[in-house]
C-alpha cells in the first residue's frame, strides 16, 4: 500500500492549483497544453488475437471449452490475448480455482498492441445481445464505417441446440469475418438459415491433460467394470431429457438384471409442464410396467442412483471410471463433454445424433432410433420454456426410443483411448482448422500473425 501511495503522489496536482483560500482554481492555458501521463511498457507482442469468453469457471462446460480453444489457438501459433466477457460479471483473481490460473493464466498475461482478429466466445440469446457483445454502446459511438471494420475482424464461436436461426440473428452474423460452431449439425442449421460463412471447430482436448484420458489404454488400465453401467452427467432440464431416461431404464430392465445407472444432476431453473427430479422419480415408481419389473420405493436406488449435489472433478472421474454405457439422450446438443469424456474414457456411447456426439461417436456405440424400421431420427417443437424461435424443432428421444438402444448397448471388452479421437479433435488439429480460418477470413492478417508467432 505504501508504494501505491508513493507512485500515486508523483502525479497529484501541484499547490499552484489552488488558490489562496485553498481551493481549486482553474487551469492557465499553458498548464493545459502540458501532458501529464505515467510510464508504460510495450505490448509483449506488437500484433494478436483478442480472446473473450467466459473461461473463468472451474467446472462449466462452456468455460472449460473456451479454455481448451484459446489453448489450442496459442499453441498453433497465434498470439492471442485472453479477456473475459464484458456482459458478464467478472470474476476476481480470488475467486478463480488455481487450477485454471495455471491452465490459461499466462494467456490472459499475454498483451497485444494492436489485435487483427477478435474471437468471441458466447452462447447466443438474441440480434441485440450480440451486437452488444461485439460491438459495446461506447464503441457505437464511432461512425458507422469503423463499427463494420469491427464486425469485420470478429468471429464469433458459438453453439447451437435447436432447428433454426432467428432471421434478425442471422443478419447480424453475416456481417461478422467468420462464425465458429462446434459440430456438423450447428454448421447445417446455421447454413440453411442463411448464415454465410461458418467454420466448424470442434472443442479442442489433451490427451496428458484431459480429465479422462487416464482411464482407458495407453494412458491406464483396460479393465471395464461388470454388468450394463449407464451413466449421465449435465443439467436437469427439458432439453437433456432424463425424465424419459429414468422411465426407460426401469420399464426395460429388471431389478434382477446386472444392469445400473447412475445419474449426476442438479435443478436448473423453473419449468412448466416438465417434471422436478423427485416428481419423475415418483412418477416412474407408480407406473405400471416399472412396478412389473420389481423396482419399488424402498430397493430402487440398489440400481439407479441420482446425485444432485455438487461433486469436485476427481469424483466426476470417477463416475467414467465405475460405469461403462454413456447415455445422451437429449433432444439436442453442441458439443456434449460429458459424452466427449465418456468417449475418451474408452466408454460406449448411446446417443440421440442431434449434435456433436454424432461427430465423434463409433459404429460400435447405439444411436437412438432403432426401434424404427429403417432407423430414423424424427423432430418436435421445442419446450415452449427456453423462448426459443416459435418454429424451432429438436430432435424427438422418446422413452421407446430410448428403451431400444439401451438394450442393444453393450460394455467394451476392452478400454482404450481412440486413437482417432486425437486424430480429428486434439488441440494440434483444431489449432490447424483454427488457423486456417483466419486465412479465409484475411490472408494478410493471418500471415503476419504466423510470421510473428507466439508464446504456445
Amino acid at each position: 500500500m505504501a508504494e501505491l501511495i508513493d507512485q500515486l503522489s508523483r502525479y497529484r496536482a501541484s499547490d499552484s492549483m489552488l488558490d489562496d483560500y485553498g481551493r481549486q482554481r482553474a487551469p492557465t492555458d499553458e498548464e493545459l497544453s502540458r501532458t501529464i501521463i505515467a510510464p508504460g511498457t510495450d505490448a509483449l507482442l506488437p500484433i494478436g488475437v483478442t480472446y473473450q469468453a467466459g473461461w473463468e469457471p472451474a467446472g462449466d462446460g462452456i468455460a472449460r471449452h473456451a479454455r481448451a480453444a484459446v489453448r489450442a489457438l496459442s499453441k498453433a501459433g497465434i498470439a492471442v490475448s485472453l479477456q473475459s466477457l464484458p456482459i458478464a460479471r467478472m470474476m476476481l483473481e480470488d475467486e478463480i480455482d488455481p487450477s485454471v490460473i495455471r491452465e490459461v493464466g499466462y494467456l490472459r498475461s499475454t498483451s497485444v498492441g494492436r489485435a487483427l482478429f477478435a474471437v468471441r466466445q458466447v452462447i447466443l440469446h438474441n440480434h441485440q445481445f450480440l451486437e452488444n457483445v461485439v460491438v459495446p454502446a461506447g464503441a457505437r459511438l464511432s461512425d458507422f464505417e469503423n463499427e463494420l471494420k469491427v464486425y469485420r475482424s470478429t468471429i464469433v464461436y458459438t453453439s447451437w441446440e435447436r432447428s433454426t436461426v432467428h432471421p434478425e440473428l442471422v443478419a447480424v452474423l453475416n456481417r461478422c469475418a467468420r462464425v465458429w460452431v462446434p459440430c456438423e449439425m450447428n454448421r447445417a442449421v446455421f447454413v440453411d438459415a442463411g448464415v454465410e460463412r461458418v467454420d466448424v471447430i470442434p472443442c479442442p482436448f489433451e490427451p496428458e491433460t484431459s480429465l479422462t484420458a487416464g482411464i482407458a489404454a495407453p494412458r491406464g488400465s483396460e479393465s471395464v467394470p461388470e454388468g450394463k453401467r449407464f451413466y449421465a452427467i449435465g443439467k436437469w432440464e427439458p432439453r437433456k431429457n432424463y425424465d424419459a431416461l429414468i422411465g426407460a431404464f426401469m420399464r426395460e430392465f429388471t431389478q434382477k438384471e446386472k444392469a445400473s445407472l447412475f445419474l449426476k444432476t442438479h435443478e436448473w431453473g423453473s419449468w412448466e409442464n416438465y417434471p422436478t427430479v423427485k416428481e419423475s422419480l415418483e412418477r416412474w415408481l407408480a407406473d405400471p410396467a416399472v412396478i412389473g419389473n420389481g423396482w419399488t420405493r424402498t430397493n430402487y436406488n440398489r440400481r439407479l442412483r441420482i446425485v444432485t449435489t455438487k461433486i469436485p472433478d476427481e469424483k466426476i472421474l470417477g463416475i467414467h471410471r465405475d460405469n461403462n454405457i454413456y447415455v445422451t439422450g437429449s433432444h439436442g446438443e453442441a458439443w456434449d463433454l460429458p459424452a466427449f469424456d465418456a468417449r475418451v474414457a474408452g466408454n460406449r456411447l448411446v446417443y440421440t445424433g442431434y449434435g456433436g456426439a454424432e461427430d465423434y461417436a463409433s459404429s460400435s456405440d447405439v444411436q437412438i432410433g432403432c426401434d424404427r424400421d429403417p432407423p430414423a431420427m424424427f423432430f418436435e417443437p421445442v419446450h415452449a420454456g427456453y423462448g426459443w424461435e416459435p418454429d424451432a424443432l429438436w430432435a424427438e428421444a422418446g422413452v421407446e426410443g430410448i428403451r431400444c438402444a439401451l438394450r442393444r448397448a453393450s460394455p467394451p471388452a476392452r478400454r482404450v483411448l481412440p486413437p482417432e479421437l486425437y486424430a480429428r479433435f486434439g488441440s494440434d488439429a483444431v489449432g490447424r482448422l483454427m488457423v486456417a480460418s483466419l486465412m479465409r477470413a484475411s490472408q494478410d492478417a493471418a500471415v503476419k500473425l504466423i510470421a510473428q508467432g507466439s508464446f504456445g
